[in-house]
C-alpha cells in the first residue's frame, strides 16, 4: 500500500500516479492483505444489467444535504486533497530531471517519435534549459541575429514576388512542384498566400536561423551532433561575418549592399537545403533545428497534427528560394555573355530556367528516385516524415467517447441504450 495516501482524516483511499508507467507497473493489494481498519468495505449501489436493456444510474449527489464535515485544524476535505496532491507532484517534480528522454511519457507520440528520432538526437540534452533558449526570439544584446534574421526577411519576400510565371516562366513553377521526378504535378507551384500564413511560414525559418546562429556559438558537445559540410561551413561563415560587419558599420567600405547581404544569406541556405546524406540524416542542420523545434514550451513534445504545418512551410518556403537562387543565375550568366554579344544573343545562348530549377530540384528538392548517383536529402525526409505523419493520423484508433443527449447514451454515434426517468426496473 505504499504508493497510496490513507489517512483517517481522509476515509478513503488516493493513488496519484504521476506517469504512464506508474499506471502500466501498477499492481493492486494481494486479497489476503491486512484491510485498512478505517476503511468500509465495498458495496453495491446500482443494479446489474445481466440480460435487462435497463440500469439504474445513480443520482448526484446534493452536497449540501449531505455536507461533509471539517477536519482538524479547519483544513476540510477539499483543500487537504489538494494540498496532499500538490505536494506528491512538488517531490516528482524536484526529482524529474528536464532531459530529453527516449519515451517520453507526456504524450502518447511514440510512433511519431520512434519515426522521427527527436528523442535520440536530443536525449543529451535538457528541454528547457539547453533547447528551448535555443529557438527564443532575438534579444536586444544579439545584434547580428537581428540583422540576419531582418535579411532573411527580405530575401523571402523577394523570392516569393518571384515565384510567378511572368518572371521565372510556367515550366519552372511546374519542375519545383515535382514531388518525385517522373511525375508531373497537375498544377505549378503556387506562390499565393494569406497574410498570416505567410507570416508563419517565414517565422519557421527564421526559428531555424536563430537555433543555427545560437548553437554556432557553442562547443562542439553544447551542441546536437549535427555535421555541416565543408561549402556549407564555408558559405555560413562568410555570411555570418557579413552580418558583423554590418553590425560594426562597415557595410559600405565593404560593399554589402542589401542585395549583396540577401544573396549571401539565399546561398548559404540553398547549400544547407542541398545536402546529400552519407550516413545519418541528422547530419543535416536543417533536422536538427526541426527536432528542436519540435519540443513544446512544457519540455514535451508537440502533438504530430501540431507539428506538421511547419514541414509545409518549410517545403513552401524552401521551393521558393531555389527558383529565386536559379533565377538570378540565369540574370548573372546572361550578364556575363553579353560581354561579347548582344542581350538577345546573351538571354539565348544562355541556361535556361527550366534546366537550372530542374538540376537543383532533382539533386535535392525531390524525394530520391532510381537513378544510380541519386541520394537522400533534407527534403526527401521531410516528405517523408510529413507523409508517415497521415498515415499514422488516420491508421491511429481514436479514442472513444461517450455522449448523453436526453435519455440516449451514444457511442461512437451508436445510441447504446435509453434511461427510464423512473429510476430502472
Amino acid at each position: 500500500m505504499d504508493p497510496f495516501i490513507h489517512t483517517r482524516d481522509l476515509p478513503f483511499v488516493i493513488w496519484l500516479a504521476q506517469s504512464r508507467t506508474d499506471l502500466k507497473d501498477f499492481k493492486f493489494p494481494d486479497p489476503l492483505d491486512e484491510p485498512i481498519p478505517y476503511l468500509k468495505p465495498p458495496t453495491p449501489n446500482c443494479k446489474r444489467c445481466h440480460a435487462s436493456r435497463w440500469f439504474e444510474v445513480c443520482k448526484p449527489v446534493d452536497p449540501l444535504s449531505h455536507p461533509v464535515r471539517g477536519l482538524e485544524g479547519g483544513e476540510d476535505v477539499a483543500a487537504k486533497i489538494i494540498r496532499l496532491h500538490q505536494e506528491q507532484v512538488d517531490k516528482f517534480n524536484a526529482a524529474e530531471e528536464d532531459e530529453i528522454k527516449v519515451a517520453d511519457e507526456k504524450k502518447e507520440l511514440s510512433a511519431w517519435l520512434e519515426r522521427t528520432g527527436w528523442a535520440d538526437h536530443l536525449q543529451k540534452f535538457k528541454a528547457k534549459k539547453d533547447l528551448l533558449p535555443l529557438a527564443a526570439p532575438a534579444q536586444e544584446d544579439e545584434p547580428v541575429l537581428q540583422v540576419i534574421c531582418d535579411i532573411f526577411n527580405r530575401l523571402a519576400d523577394h523570392a516569393k514576388a518571384a515565384a510567378v510565371p511572368s518572371i521565372v516562366g510556367l515550366a519552372a513553377l511546374y519542375q519545383i512542384e515535382r514531388k518525385e521526378i517522373h511525375i508531373k504535378p497537375s498544377k505549378p507551384f503556387d506562390n499565393r498566400l494569406e497574410d498570416e500564413s505567410w507570416a508563419q511560414y517565414k517565422g519557421y525559418w527564421i526559428t531555424m536561423l536563430r537555433i543555427w546562429h545560437r548553437m554556432d556559438g557553442r562547443q562542439d558537445e553544447d551542441r546536437p551532433p549535427y555535421k555541416l559540410t565543408i561549402r556549407q561551413g564555408d558559405l555560413w561563415d562568410e555570411f555570418v561575418e557579413a552580418a558583423e560587419a554590418v553590425v560594426a558599420g562597415q557595410a559600405r567600405e565593404r560593399g554589402l549592399t542589401d542585395e549583396k547581404m540577401e544573396r549571401l544569406c539565399l546561398d548559404a541556405l540553398i547549400s544547407i537545403l542541398d545536402h546529400q546524406f552519407k550516413q545519418s540524416h541528422y547530419d543535416s542542420i536543417v533536422l536538427s533545428a526541426l527536432a528542436i523545434m519540435g519540443i513544446n514550451e512544457d519540455g514535451g513534445w508537440i502533438e504530430p497534427t501540431d507539428y506538421t504545418p511547419k514541414y509545409s512551410g518549410v517545403i513552401k518556403v524552401a521551393r521558393m528560394l531555389v527558383v529565386y537562387q536559379s533565377w538570378h543565375e540565369r540574370e548573372e550568366d546572361v550578364a556575363e555573355k553579353m560581354r561579347t554579344m548582344d542581350e538577345d544573343e546573351a538571354r539565348e545562348e544562355a541556361k535556361g530556367m527550366y534546366r537550372i530549377v530542374r538540376e537543383k530540384s532533382q539533386r535535392f528538392i525531390t524525394r530520391v528516385s532510381e537513378k544510380n548517383n541519386s541520394e537522400p536529402t533534407p527534403m526527401d525526409w521531410i516528405f517523408d516524415a510529413r507523409t508517415y505523419r497521415m498515415k499514422i493520423r488516420y491508421a491511429t484508433a481514436a479514442g472513444g467517447t461517450i455522449d448523453w443527449r436526453g435519455k440516449e447514451i451514444t457511442y461512437r454515434q451508436v445510441a447504446a441504450m435509453q434511461i427510464d426517468d423512473g429510476g430502472g426496473t
